[in-house]
């Protein structure tokens, strides 16, 4: 399972791919000709290359005209429902996070060196303070990690279980 999400996580990252797969939920069918207009795309290379990433996801009726598969229409049910683009950043918020860790250390560094200069608490504070603030990160990062991949996650394998399991 891990595998698989990985994989639909990998295509659907790309922009262009989440836009095709929209544009076929949304008119049906396309021809090829209408997807290079509909995508605004010069390159007929790189439109071959995108369909052929999402093999899995879209395929040709009878007319030739490109469609969704049962797979794709969940994968864009997936897009729709998961919070559009923000569900497929897996690791977005790590940046902000240590952003934020490292402003709390900088300032919780500061006040207690400050304190200690101002006598309100010994060297041996001094040394307990500091020496708590990395455990204080690593629980923080624990939690953060838990809140924001894991059970994000979790829901969202609900809906690529189907996605996988359904045989077309």
């Amino acid at each position: 399972m891990g595998q698989e999400t990985d994989y639909l996580h990998k295509i659907l990252k790309d922009k262009k791919r989440r836009k095709l797969i929209r544009l076929l939920n949304n008119k049906g069918s396309l021809c090829y000709t209408d997807l290079l207009e509909e995508t605004g795309e010069v390159s007929t290379g790189l439109l071959n290359y995108h369909l052929k990433v999402l093999a899995d996801l879209v395929t040709k009726d009878k007319e030739g005209s490109y469609v969704l598969t049962e797979k794709g229409k969940l994968a864009c049910r997936l897009l729709t429902e998961g919070s559009d683009d923000q569900s497929l950043k897996r690791r977005s918020w790590e940046p902000r996070f240590w952003k934020t860790i490292s402003i709390f250390f900088v300032g919780t560094f500061i006040l207690t060196i400050a304190l200690y200069f101002l006598g309100y608490i010994t060297l041996n504070s001094l040394y307990q303070s500091l020496i708590w603030i990395f455990p204080a990160i690593c629980v923080i990062f624990v939690i953060e990690h838990i809140m924001r991949d894991v059970v994000a996650e979790k829901n969202s394998e609900d809906i690529l279980q189907l996605i996988f399991m359904l045989e077309v």
